[in-house]
This record gives C-alpha cells, structure tokens and sequence, in this order.
C-alpha cells in the first residue's frame, strides 16, 4: 500500500450492544487490515447514515419490528452499492437463501464468528463487489457500443435463431426490434438463395471451418431487396450450448449499385469505342481510296501525258529535260500517294484480308529495316478475327 496502511471502514447495524462489543474486538483482533467501524442500533439511524463513505455494512438480521432483509431493500433503493453482509444469532436456511437472492455478500452466524472468518468475509466481499462493478461497467459499455452502432448487429444462437439485435439492423430490417428474438436470421434474406449463402457460411463457423467470415447477400426490407454485407464470428465457444454468434450487417447498396452502374459504363464505353473504331476504318477506307480514285489516277493521267509529249518529234532537248524532270516528280509523287493509301487502308486488307495483310506488313518492314529479322507467329484462322 505504499507505505500507507490499508482502512476498511464498517458500519454496523446491530441493536444489541453485547454484539457490538463482540464485533468491535473480533475486527480488532483480525490486525492487517486496519478496520474503523461505526455503530448504528436501528433501522431509522442506517437509513439516515446511507450514502456515506462506508466501505461494507454489516446488518443484524433481527432489528425489533423490522429485519435485515428489510434494510438491504431500503438500502438499495436508496443507491447504496457497498457490500451488505448479514449476521444472525441462529442458522436459518430459509433466511440464508433468502439473503443470498435479495444480493447480500455473505450470511454469518455470530455463534461460530471468528475474527480470521469475519474479515475474510469483508474482504471478500469488497473484492467480488469490486469485480462485480467491473464487470457491470463493462457490459454497460458492451451495451453502449451494441445499441449505439451505426451498423446492424444480431446476436444469435447455434440454430441461426435471433437472440438479441440492435435499433440499426432493427431500421435495415425494417421490423420491430422485440419481434425479432425468436426468429431464423436466414429468414430475413431476399431469395432463397441468399439465405442458402447465409446458411453455409454460418455452418462453417460452427463446424470451425473458420473463426470469422464474410459475405454479401441481399436482404429484405418490407419486400425491397437491398445489398447487406455480414460479418459473422463466434463470440463464445466454451460450451456448445451456450455458443453463439454475432451477425453485424453493413447496408453496401450503394457501393454494389456504383459497381453495377461502372460495369454498364464500361460496357457502353466498350460498344461505343468499337463504333467509334469502325468510323475511323470507314473514314480511313473513305480517304484512301478517294485518294487512289481521284488523286492517284489524275498524277497518273497526267504522267501519262507528259510522257506522250517526250515521244513527239518536235521536243526539243530543252523541253524534254523540263519533262523529264517533271515526269520523275510525278512518279515520286504517285508512289507517296499509293503509300498513305497502303497506310490508311491497305487495299490487301479488304481483297485477301487481315491475315495476308499483317504478312504484307512484316514484308514491307523487312524492305525497309534489312537488319532485323521478323519472327511471325500467326496461329488462327482468318474466320476467328472480327
């Protein structure tokens, strides 16, 4: 205790003074640790003195026209949360029961009362009182979380049945909160193969397949279906009849409508990008052969043309240099105009097709680039490309 010696402060209700002296010197003998008791002889006094900064009280169970049991309600009700121990003169078991239901600590008969046993008793008592609040501040907090929570939570039992469940899966649901114990979780499912889903990942948890899992199924709220994502895990396995489990449920609706709406999108965007593809082949076949039609076959006339005017007689050397030069001019530029044509749609392509095209390519790569050796590796048939 740091130094500091340990004080117990006791009060006792006791209206018999030898008792009193009795307890007084027993608490005195007992030593470690240090006990500073109070002495009330009535039912009215204890009632006045409640609340006060007493760490245990003893009640006699005789008190003239009341009992102790009487005083431990009164107590109760008036807030008082110490540990109540109650001493008799005579052994009742009857009123040893009693006490033990109505929540005292301990039950001493003061005819076999010894001073090691009376302080036991009270440390005890103090102790499992300590552990007791713990424990109720603890659930408090559980109780808290489990109604406060923003998503549905069910507790359930080895049969899939409700037990308990919070206002949130009580709101997902859309039934009432108290109508729910009793019920198959499963039977809030949308279609019976969501509550198969339900069913399978809850027997694996039992069987200890797994500790914990999820899964998303559609429930149903008032006959709505809506997207719910469970979590489910074993919250306690000690006893195969005690076990059961917590179901919490996120509503994921939204985020499975985005995906589903993504997915539409995609494709749309899919279809779209194949039309937008056929356009520019049909532009591209478009521009290549208005360019083999009309601009290919004018520079091909008019080569054709100036080739005549070389074979008259009357040329002279002059103006057959000028021809000449303008001829190889044109010649240059007919063989550009048939290359944009090959690159914007080869005319091979639509003739003999994709195949004999991509192998008309590697040739005229392998032309141009002599270094590099192309290795082709062509293993489907014509009729398998769209």
């Amino acid at each position: 205790m740091n130094g500091t010696e340990q004080t117990i402060r006791v009060l006792l209700v006791e209206d018999d003074e030898d008792d009193f002296v009795l307890i007084r010197d027993l608490l005195e003998e007992a030593g470690h640790p240090r006990f500073e008791l109070t002495w009330v002889q009535t039912y009215e006094e204890a009632v006045e003195t409640a609340g006060g900064t007493h760490d245990v009280y003893l009640l006699d169970y005789r008190l003239g026209a009341r009992d102790g049991l009487e005083l431990l309600q009164a107590l109760r009700e008036l807030g008082v949360k110490q540990p109540l121990i109650m001493l008799t003169g005579q052994g009742e078991q009857e009123v040893d029961e009693e006490a033990m239901r109505v929540g005292v600590a301990d039950y001493l008969e003061k005819t076999g009362i010894s001073s090691q046993l009376l302080a036991r008793s009270i440390r005890y008592a103090l102790e499992r009182s300590k552990n007791l609040a713990e424990l109720h501040e603890s659930e408090a907090r559980f109780r808290g979380l489990f109604m406060g929570a923003g998503i549905g939570i069910a507790l359930v039992n080895v049969e899939g049945r409700i037990l308990e469940a919070n206002p949130a899966l009580e709101r997902m649901l859309g039934i009432r909160r108290w109508d729910l114990p009793g019920t198959l979780f499963k039977e809030a499912a949308y279609e019976p193969e969501d509550a198969r889903a339900f069913s399978n990942a809850f027997s694996d948890l039992l069987d200890h397949v797994t500790h914990r899992t999820q899964l998303e199924i559609r429930l149903s709220r008032r006959g709505t279906p809506w997207w719910g994502r469970l979590t489910l895990s074993v919250l306690d396995v000690s006893q195969p009849a005690t076990r059961f489990a917590a179901v919490m449920v996120e509503d994921v609706t939204e985020r499975r409508d985005a995906i589903e709406a993504l997915k539409r999108s995609e494709n749309e965007l899919r279809v779209l990008s194949l039309k937008l593809m056929d356009t520019q082949e049909n532009e591209r076949k478009a521009v290549s052969q208005e360019l083999h039609d009309s601009v290919g076959s004018g520079l091909s006339a008019l080569k054709y043309s100036l080739e005549s005017l070389l074979l008259r007689d009357d040329c002279t050397e002059e103006l057959r240099a000028g021809l000449e030069k303008a001829t190889e001019f044109l010649s240059e530029n007919i063989e550009e105009t048939r290359r944009i044509c090959a690159s914007l749609r080869p005319t091979v392509l639509d003739d003999l097709g994709i195949l004999a095209t991509i192998n008309w390519f590697c040739r005229e790569f392998q032309e141009m680039y002599g270094k590099i050796t192309i290795d082709k590796n062509l293993p489907v048939s014509e009729e398998e490309v769209p």
